[in-house]
């Protein structure tokens, strides 16, 4: 039922119905979360009372997490043929690995053969470690930075601006909270999918689904909690409802 993708050559991809259906059910949540991050963005930078260290932060957050909606969205809406394309050069000519791309429950890994041996294996080991490790250094010391520093900061700072950098942190800290949350039903949602479900179902949903909710949770958090940005949402809302309004009282 469940195709094996195979990049080798001579063999070629054989997609199922419930592999298309799989990556419609990805491809939505991220083209939402991709929508949400250019509105976002487009506001973090029209907004003067953004123009603080949290906006800054919040804006180099944005465009990332945009691309890779844009990016993990199109790659299950239009296929595994993405992986020909960013596949490394040096392991398929220099070391003429037989590269096979196979997935089950549409959590996609690789096989490796024996012209590769554990090269490939060992390269995406390694920068796995090294991106983990790095965005958790970050996050923790971010959220020290917070608690420690952030009195010492903003007593330098207005009454108004004070406000705005607490509810910028407040934004912060609840973007990572989102994320706890969402590794801890990642790691254990799994056990208590019903057993019915198919096997490969009850992997897709506790895994790649998830994952896929992110780009829309994370950015969420923006929309419902940041008070600047709500408050011009609610300025442009009021701004294309007027002129109805004006012709209604004509």
């Amino acid at each position: 039922m469940f195709a094996e993708v195979v990049y080798e050559r001579g063999h070629e991809y054989i997609q199922d119905f419930q592999d298309v259906k799989a990556a419609i059910i990805v491809f939505i949540p991220c083209f939402i979360g991709f929508i949400l991050a250019l509105v976002a963005l487009r506001g973090f930078y029209v907004i003067p009372a953004m123009n603080t260290s949290f906006g800054y932060l919040t804006r180099a957050q944005l465009f990332p997490q945009a691309i890779a909606g844009l990016t993990t969205g199109g790659f299950y809406f239009f296929g595994v043929l993405f992986i020909a394309i960013i596949h490394t050069p040096m392991f398929t000519w220099y070391h003429n690995c037989g590269y096979k791309f196979y997935h089950y429950g549409w959590v996609f890994s690789f096989i490796i053969t024996d012209t590769c041996g554990t090269k490939f294996e060992v390269l995406l080991r390694t920068v796995q470690s090294v991106l983990s490790t790095s965005i958790s250094i970050f996050d923790v010391g971010t959220l020290i930075s917070l608690l420690f520093f952030a009195n010492r900061i903003l007593k330098t700072k207005s009454a108004e601006m004070r406000k705005r950098e607490i509810n910028f942190g407040q934004q912060v800290v609840l973007q990572g909270l989102a994320a706890i949350i969402f590794a801890i039903v990642y790691s254990l949602a799994y056990e208590y999918i019903p057993g019915t479900t198919p096997e490969t179902w009850k992997i897709f949903w506790t895994s790649t689904f998830i994952a896929s909710l992110v780009h829309i949770v994370s950015t969420g958090v923006i929309f419902v909690f940041n008070a600047e940005f709500s408050k011009w949402l609610r300025a442009k809302k009021k701004q294309r409802t007027m002129p109805a309004s004006v012709l209604n009282v004509a």
